[in-house]
């Protein structure tokens, strides 16, 4: 499996049992281990054969040891503005009241009560069978990023109705307002219903919280995570993590078998995508290609092999993007590799440079990479290769993607979770 969080756990060789997870901390990565406890302050524990505590401030991300990042949940899913996916059960109950969406969440989530969010932070319902349309993950990025000053029901049929939703019921279907008249149409004729972005807003919370990736593709931002056990049965009981949501409302339970990773934000952590860099793109026979913040360079999610990332740079042959660090970073990590879908056929040349000087990729990689992967003219079959490079003092961090020996056919350059360490 071409995955880079196995290849991680290829470093170790402690034997663990059960579900194991590989802790990122800001002093690297440890060893696959069972989670213990995770505290609200994101402080956490592992159990096995050498238990570790890390601190709060401690943990940069948390990964399954070995399944993969799953893709992004595009049917029945509210897309927020924040990029959270929380799952929806259709049946209902559904309530539209004072600028709040009120929904029940579809398993792996569970609430004793309905989650509500505010119509500023929704983005996107999508309600319709993703398996019958081509490319439902390029619609909703679209109607993720179009300025619209009214809501949008887009239909099964493919028609499009314009104005100011009202009511929208399990049972009724949605309602409608266009010019004074209201229309209902039922919900399974709807594919989705993109929200007005004339008052779109963003969910926040002070201090660091945990971005929960869940097996199905869900994504969902919780404060004050803390694992706890819960009844599963009357004889049985299961892990679960806890958390209130960021958007608001009650709290809400994943059981931990149903998470694949939990990402701190506004934490130890900053990523590339969110900084401002000095982006060039050397065009060839006059097509140049867009820098992708937590995209591909095609606006695409970023893949590299079974893993989706929901952070990272998209590049393409031949680009270069500089970042001012001014010191006061300790390290820089990636995941690198030419895209899974668009990348197959690339052949590329990658450099890291900081100050300018080019960085030997055998001494970024992580420790045991095989020396097939380190080779800096990448193609899609070498796989993924994951770098961690010291950039204490460093005041200019360059990545490049240059042409090698087939000029810039699908010359894609994913770089997930790239990300500074404070």
């Amino acid at each position: 499996m071409r995955t880079f969080w196995l290849l991680t756990c290829l470093l170790f060789t402690t034997p663990v049992f059960g579900q194991s997870f590989i802790i990122h901390t800001v002093d690297g990565p440890l060893s696959p281990a069972p989670l213990g406890q995770l505290a609200g302050d994101l402080s956490l524990s592992t159990t096995g054969y050498a238990p570790k505590n890390v601190p709060a401030g401690g943990v940069v991300a948390i990964r399954h040891a070995t399944q993969p990042l799953p893709g992004f949940l595009n049917q029945n899913v509210l897309v927020l503005t924040n990029g959270d996916r929380i799952p929806i059960d259709l049946k209902g109950p559904w309530k539209l009241e004072q600028d709040r969406l009120y929904f029940r969440p579809a398993a792996p989530l569970r609430s004793r009560d309905s989650l509500h969010v505010s119509v500023n932070y929704a983005s996107v319902l999508c309600l319709g069978d993703a398996a019958a349309f081509e490319d439902q993950e390029s619609l909703i990025t679209r109607l993720q990023h179009e300025t619209r000053p009214r809501d949008l029901l887009l239909l099964m049929d493919g028609d499009r109705l314009e104005g100011v939703l009202k009511s929208l019921d399990a049972a009724a279907g949605a309602t409608l307002e266009t010019s004074g008249q209201e229309t209902r149409v039922p919900l399974a004729k709807i594919r989705a219903i993109a929200m007005s972005s004339e008052f779109r807003s963003t969910p926040r919370v002070k201090g660091a919280y945990a971005h929960v990736v869940l097996a199905g593709g869900g994504r969902i931002g919780l404060a004050q995570p803390q694992l706890e056990d819960a009844p599963a049965t009357p004889k049985d009981t299961m892990r679960y993590l806890s958390g209130k949501p960021i958007f608001g409302g009650p709290q809400v339970q994943v059981p931990l078998t149903e998470i694949r990773a939990i990402d701190v934000r506004q934490g130890p952590a900053v990523y590339l995508s969110d900084l401002p860099g000095k982006y060039e793109s050397t065009p060839f026979l006059k097509l140049s290609w867009p820098l992708g913040k937590d995209r591909s360079a095609s606006g695409r999610p970023l893949q590299l092999g079974p893993d989706t990332f929901d952070k990272g740079l998209g590049m393409h042959s031949q680009s270069k993007v500089s970042y001012q660090l001014a010191g006061k970073y300790r390290w820089f990590e990636a995941a690198m590799g030419l895209d899974e879908l668009q990348g197959r056929l690339g052949q590329v040349r990658i450099k890291v440079l900081l100050d300018g000087k080019e960085q030997d990729l055998a001494s970024a990689g992580l420790p045991g990479e095989p020396a097939a992967k380190i080779n800096p003219v990448r193609r899609w079959q070498d796989g993924g290769l994951r770098l961690r490079c010291n950039v204490q003092g460093v005041r200019e961090l360059t990545l490049a993607v240059e042409y090698a020996d087939f000029g810039d056919v699908q010359g894609q350059v994913n770089w997930g979770d790239a990300r500074l360490i404070k």
